[in-house]
């Protein structure tokens, strides 16, 4: 139901002509909401830290995360030329690869989590059933994230879009990291408890800055 609904709410955005100004709007205030979210998550799972509650509280939160930061992703993508500001010079041919490479990596990490987790991002499956810790998930606690940010990144690129690298690093990136460390290590923590408070210790939160051989 969750995952129909971010469907439909997502394709309502993405057929939409809106004004500039609400076209920015929806582009900044939606990644902000993640934090409000993220925050009355996180009170929740302070008020009712049981295995139990984690799943309709994953429910709510990750599909209204969703519904907000995927509303502005698709609009920032769909109006860029309109807030382009100043023009990066990259050769097509670079970032077009960059933008393949990081495609291919956001779907490896999708890939992963659904054969080493039994879970699904964007509210498909609520909740992964174990914790995964090998494959991408051995280099960092969030590949999934890492793999997402990168592939808006080289989209900016290719848009050849200064202001779209801007929004990516000052508000896509915070947001979701707050949303990481505020709502999901909690969460990953009830549900899962010292084995993730373990992996969680040995394991860099999203750049792997330490390999290991």
């Amino acid at each position: 139901m969750g995952f129909t609904t971010i469907l439909l709410v997502w394709k309502w955005f993405f057929d939409q002509h809106f004004e500039f100004s609400l076209d920015l709007a929806i582009i900044i205030v939606g990644a902000l909401l993640v934090v409000p979210i993220s925050t009355l998550g996180r009170l929740t799972l302070n008020k009712y830290p049981s295995a139990g509650h984690t799943y309709w509280v994953n429910m709510i939160i990750h599909t209204s995360i969703m519904l907000c930061l995927g509303s502005s992703i698709i609009r920032a993508i769909l109006t860029y030329k309109d807030w382009r500001g100043l023009i990066i010079t990259l050769p097509t041919e670079i970032s077009l690869f960059l933008v393949l490479l990081n495609g291919i990596f956001v779907f490896i990490t999708i890939l992963n989590l659904a054969l080493r987790g039994l879970g699904a991002p964007f509210a498909l499956i609520i909740s992964s059933r174990y914790l995964v810790n090998d494959w991408f998930y051995t280099r960092t606690r969030n590949p999934m994230v890492l793999a997402i940010v990168l592939f808006l990144f080289s989209l900016g690129l290719f848009f050849q879009s200064s202001w779209f690298l801007i929004w990516v690093v000052i508000l896509v990136l915070p947001v979701w990291i707050f949303f990481l460390k505020i709502y999901e290590e909690k969460e990953l923590e009830i549900r899962f408890g010292e084995t993730y408070l373990v992996y969680k210790s040995r394991t860099p939160m999203l750049v792997p800055f330490k390999f290991k051989l």
